[in-house]
C-alpha cells in the first residue's frame, strides 16, 4: 500500500512527550508505520539510526525543545530524516534551512488559518477529540476546511482505535492516519506496566479531569500539577516516570482492554484494507 511517507501503512506513530523513545519507534518502523522521534531527545534519534539504518522517521519540534539545544539542528540537516514535525515553531530560518536539504516540513494545527500552509509540505490536523487537544474543532472539520484551502497532502488524529474510522479519515480525503493512544499503552510503550493495567481498566467516562479541565487524564497518585497546562513538560514526565503526574488519553481508552504489541495494534487497524492479516 503506497503513501506519501513510503511506508507499508498510512499510519503515523504520533509524538507523545517522553513516550516517543526509541524503542517505540523501532516497534512503530517494524510494524509498517511512519515512526516519531523528539528533538530534544538526540540519544534516542541516534539510537533509532543504529538499531534501523532508516532515515524514514519524523522529528518532532517546537521552540522550546530548539532554543534549549539550536545546535542540533544543524546535526539533523546531516543525519537527513524524511520529515521534521513542527507545532508552535517560530524560527523560520531552522525550517527553510531543513527543506533546502529536502526534509518535508509537517505542520501541526487544531485551528484552520491560510499561514499554515506557509513552508509546509504536510498539514497535521489534531481533531478536537484527540487526547489533550486543545482546539474546538473536530479531526472531520479541519479536513473538510483544509481541502478547501490547500492542495497539500494531510494527515488527521482524532481517537482512531478501529478500521472503520481509519477507512473515514482515508476516504475524506486524509493521506494518513496518526495515532496515539493506542500506541501509549502497547507492549513496546515505555509506559509503566501498573499504568498500562490501569489504562485497561479505564473508560474516558470515568478518567479523573481535575488537572486539566475538559481533557481526559489519567491521575498517577492524585498528583496536582502546579501548572495545569504543563503537560507537555515536568509533570507529564514524572507520571511517564511512574511516579507522580498525569497522562492525556482519548476516547479511545474505551478501546483499550489488553496490552498489544504496535504490529498488533496495526493489524488491527489495518485490517479492513488487508483481510489476510490475522485480526486480534
Amino acid at each position: 500500500m503506497s503513501n506519501i511517507f513510503g511506508t507499508r501503512y498510512p499510519i503515523v506513530c504520533s509524538a507523545m512527550n517522553k513516550l516517543s523513545d526509541a524503542n517505540l519507534a523501532i516497534a512503530a518502523h517494524r510494524a509498517g508505520c511512519l515512526p516519531c522521534l523528539l528533538y530534544s531527545e538526540p540519544k534516542e534519534i541516534y539510537k533509532f539510526l543504529n538499531e534501523t539504518g532508516s532515515t524514514n522517521f519524523s522529528i518532532f519540534i517546537n521552540n522550546e525543545a530548539y532554543e534549549s539545544n539550536p545546535n542540533f539542528a544543524k546535526e539533523i540537516v546531516v543525519i537527513q530524516p524524511a520529515f521534521v514535525e513542527r507545532v508552535a515553531f517560530n524560527h523560520h530560518n531552522v525550517i527553510d534551512m531543513f527543506k533546502q536539504d529536502n526534509i518535508k516540513i509537517i505542520t501541526r494545527t487544531n485551528i484552520v488559518q491560510p499561514k499554515t500552509v506557509k513552508q509546509s509540505d504536510i498539514i497535521y490536523l489534531k481533531g478536537s477529540e484527540s487526547a489533550g487537544a486543545y482546539g474546538s474543532m473536530t479531526a472531520e472539520e479541519l479536513i473538510n476546511a483544509y481541502k478547501e484551502l490547500t492542495d497539500l497532502p494531510l494527515i488527521v488524529s482524532g481517537a482512531i482505535d478501529s478500521p472503520a474510522k481509519v477507512k473515514h479519515f482515508l476516504s475524506q480525503g486524509a493521506s494518513a492516519v496518526v495515532v496515539g493512544s493506542l500506541f501509549a499503552a502497547s507492549a513496546e510503550s515505555k509506559l509503566d506496566i501498573k499504568i498500562k493495567k490501569q489504562i485497561c481498566e479505564l473508560t474516558a467516562t470515568s478518567l479523573n479531569t481535575e488537572i486539566m479541565p475538559d481533557k481526559r487524564t489519567i491521575v498517577i497518585d492524585q498528583y496536582q500539577a502546579k501548572d495545569p497546562y504543563a503537560h507537555n513538560h515536568d509533570d507529564l514526565v514524572k507520571g511517564i516516570q511512574g511516579q507522580k503526574g498525569h497522562v492525556f488519553f482519548s476516547e479511545t481508552i474505551n478501546s483499550i482492554n489488553r496490552i498489544m504489541t504496535v504490529s498488533e495494534i496495526v493489524q488491527f487497524l489495518m485490517y479492513e484494507y488487508e483481510p489476510q492479516l490475522e485480526k486480534h
